[in-house]
């Protein structure tokens, strides 16, 4: 492959955006050139506060790249995979085939950190200012760096967010100490970016990036956090495919610093907390909650606690939490005391200050809490509970109940009477000086989705009306990205709301999606993670009824789905595995109903009245079965079992109408969602690819039995209508393929066929060759 350095590539764009910080603004062909930036501020190209150990112009073809201390990660050969640590910037699953892979250098140089990244991708798109101007969506390479291992769950002032587009484009900034929140950078980067070019045109771009240690308060030999990310953007279907960091067998996501991979001053790399912190010692003192005065004679794991409450433990694994029990006859049992693991990593060896709050026997404390309750329904069928002691609501709401504080922790629970489930609050020890002790609850009347779902098919949903809006309730033990509901009150729109589990939402179009984020009090919307004593992680959030253009509790369709941690969407599906995916209109007539009074019901069973199947076929010894459904939206169902195969692509889904001697074929992307729809007899695939429902046909995968499985539903109006055009009777055409990009396929080198009786029943001989299904 020839490739040509092409200086003058912002030429091929008749129109580009830029201005610093993460946005752009309309600047004309003549006036524009590349700008470096100090932060906010722009300083001439290149930079002169430092010398970079190699040539920045987007090629990683000076020797330093390919040096023996440059760590390089994937590869475009899948060399990587033989050894099992793969490493490059991929799609949304871990399968390398297909992906416009992105490989990744580094090394530590005199100055800062040197970052190259070579990219594969003969459509690069610039996200026009009628897109809505936003360098984030255009094709990029973002590097994220976590100066501090302090364990973080979110971007904190240590966290850093550099990303440079195709085009030159930037967005640099730094943790603002929020959940999912960054802030502006004010350091000095250098960096550039170019487009690629071989004999056929474009082929890829690259980027080179600098850090200077000391613009991050790092030195050279200091470890740190990175990870990796990039948006692949789509120049005819304007969708933004987001690929992450696979690694070591995972994803390392770019908002959460404690699942980067820590880069040692070694050169060495390692999972998060597989990097060994040096022992700490961990110094305090214990107090009497109420008094504050110190309790001395204290056991205090092998050591007592002085005259002043002190004590020393030394030696202590920073790379675990650590659980300090005091015990003595002057508190109340064995109490404890927890050290997170990220607060003894964050000092790197040194010392660990803590102060330990007991409750002593001579100071046993009873507080009265109090507050109000809202609910959806009468307030006379409320109770507030604190272990044994339990109290009925008041008719305007309030309550209070008694508290002692036996121990550090008390759970308080609003609830219906006779059921198990409330909502719930603790009351920590810690607020006993409190001149008050108030919980307010906003109570739901709940119904329980009746299956569980999503990626390790544990999730349990709840939905219910409070009296300010519909609240939304997420267990599960699986780590996830999020939890969202796809939401309808006139079955033709609807909307998407995905609580994020670094505490951001997002709020979007159920047809047409733009994941933007936002902190959910920016809506109005109340929010929170948490952890049940089982090990459940539970969201819950509640969506004032205003967000829902409605005036009060109604009957509206609604379903629950996830935001995979691989980085799909995990959709609820139901006993007979029927999913409920979201953009599509069809689809949305299916949504079960939850009615203004808290009653969730979905239709009536889809009824398979006819099927046909097709044996194994294909290099992933697939069968297909075809139903014909009749019940809440008549249509098709295919479901094809297979087996998952280095190689394969996806599968041609045809059908046809002999008497009209018309057809359509749908070739589907596996692990996309994804397909190429075309007439039948046009093979000239040019990877048109749409998500489905833009066909308002649904698809899901999952596994079952050690299987992998697609299915596909395409509803009757679809096939008749101006997509498919078939007028379904009384039987239909069925044709079925498999497409494999390794040359195993048995026709034109990438497709295998289906069998009948016996014989290879190629799919481009006609809608006459089809099989005859009589659908009924």
């Amino acid at each position: 492959m020839i490739i040509i350095k092409k200086i003058g590539f912002l030429l091929l764009f008749a129109l580009l955006l830029f201005v610093p910080g993460c946005s752009n603004s309309a600047i004309s062909l003549e006036q524009f050139e590349p700008e470096m930036k100090s932060g906010n501020e722009p300083f001439s190209l290149k930079s002169n506060s430092f010398e970079a150990d190699v040539v920045l112009d987007g090629y990683l073809d000076d020797a330093m790249w390919e040096d023996e201390n440059t760590i390089q990660l994937g590869s475009f050969d899948d060399s990587d995979i033989e050894n099992n640590t793969y490493g490059a910037i991929v799609g949304s699953s871990n399968n390398y085939s297909g992906t416009k892979r992105a490989i990744i250098k580094m090394f530590r140089g005199k100055v800062g950190f040197h970052f190259g990244f070579e990219v594969k991708d003969r459509d690069i798109c610039y996200k026009a200012l009628e897109d809505g101007d936003s360098a984030i969506w255009t094709d990029n390479i973002l590097v994220n760096i976590c100066s501090a291992i302090d364990g973080a769950t979110m971007p904190m002032s240590d966290d850093y967010y550099f990303m440079v587009t195709a085009f030159n484009n930037t967005c640099f900034r730094r943790g603002a100490n929020a959940p999912g929140m960054w802030g502006g950078f004010t350091g000095v980067l250098d960096y550039q970016a170019a487009i690629h070019h071989d004999e056929t045109g474009e082929c890829g771009f690259g980027v080179e990036l600098v850090v200077p240690y000391d613009q991050i308060g790092v030195n050279k030999d200091s470890p740190i956090g990175i990870t990796f990310k990039s948006c692949d953007r789509d120049s005819q279907t304007k969708q933004v495919v987001e690929k992450d960091w696979y690694y070591n067998n995972s994803f390392h996501g770019f908002n959460t610093p404690n699942s980067y991979i820590i880069w040692s001053g070694d050169n060495e790399l390692f999972n998060y907390y597989d990097y060994q912190m040096p022992p700490v010692s961990i110094k305090g003192s214990v107090i009497d909650y109420v008094t504050k005065e110190p309790i001395n004679g204290l056991q205090v794991d092998q050591t007592t606690t002085d005259d002043n409450g002190a004590f020393m433990l030394n030696n202590i694994n920073a790379n675990e939490d650590y659980r300090i029990v005091v015990q003595g006859d002057a508190i109340l049992d064995n109490q404890s005391y927890l050290v997170l693991k990220n607060q003894m990593r964050a000092s790197n060896g040194g010392i660990v200050n803590i102060t330990i709050k007991v409750i002593s026997k001579a100071h046993v404390v009873t507080r009265q809490v109090k507050g109000t309750v809202s609910f959806h329904k009468d307030l006379n069928d409320c109770v507030v509970v604190i272990d044994d002691n339990e109290v009925q609501v008041n008719p305007d709401g309030t309550y209070s109940i008694d508290c002692g504080f036996t121990e550090d922790k008390k759970t308080i629970t609003v609830k219906e009477k006779g059921k198990n489930f409330g909502v719930s609050s603790d009351i920590s020890i810690e607020e006993i000086e409190a001149p008050e002790l108030i919980r307010d609850f906003r109570l739901p009347v709940l119904d329980k989705y009746p299956s569980v779902f999503g990626k390790g098919n544990d999730i349990k949903s709840y939905i219910g009306w409070t009296a300010d809006g519909l609240y939304c309730r997420f267990e599960s033990k699986t780590a996830t990205n999020g939890y969202g509901i796809a939401i309808s009150n006139d079955d033709e729109t609807g909307q998407l709301f995905l609580y994020h589990q670094i505490g951001t939402l997002c709020i979007t179009d159920y047809y047409k999606q733009v994941w933007n984020y936002a902190n959910p009090s920016t809506y109005g919307i109340d929010a929170s993670w948490s952890e049940n004593k089982d090990g459940e992680k539970i969201a819950c959030f509640e969506i004032p009824f205003e967000l829902l253009n409605l005036e009060q509790a109604s009957a509206v369709k609604v379903i629950p789905f996830e935001y995979a941690l691989t980085g799909e969407f995990a959709y609820y599906h139901d006993e007979s595995n029927k999913f409920y995916t979201f953009g599509s209109k069809e689809m949305l007539k299916q949504y079960p109903t939850f009615d203004e009074n808290g009653k969730l019901t979905f239709a009536a069973p889809d009824v398979v009245t006819s099927s046909y199947n097709i044996d194994t076929f294909g290099k992933s010894n697939a069968k297909c079965k075809y139903e014909y459904v009749t019940g809440s939206v008549e249509g098709i169902k295919v479901t094809i079992t297979y087996e998952a195969k280095d190689g394969l692509w996806g599968y041609g889904i045809i059908f046809g109408n002999q008497e009209k001697e018309v057809g359509t074929c749908d070739l589907y992307a596996l692990g996309y969602g994804t397909m190429d729809h075309k007439i039948y007899g046009d093979w000239n695939w040019k990877g048109n690819y749409r998500f489905t429902t833009y066909y308002d046909v649904t698809s899901s995968e999952f596994t079952e039995d050690g299987k992998s499985v697609v299915t596909m539903f395409y509803p009757l109006s679809v096939l008749n209508g101006e997509n498919y055009n078939l007028d379904v009777g009384e039987s239909i055409g069925i044709q079925l393929f498999e497409y494999v990009n390794d040359s195993s396929g048995n026709l034109y080198g990438c497709y295998n066929t289906i069998s009948i009786d016996g014989e290879q029943a190629r799919f481009d001989t006609g809608i006459n060759n089809f099989i005859i299904w009589n659908i009924k």
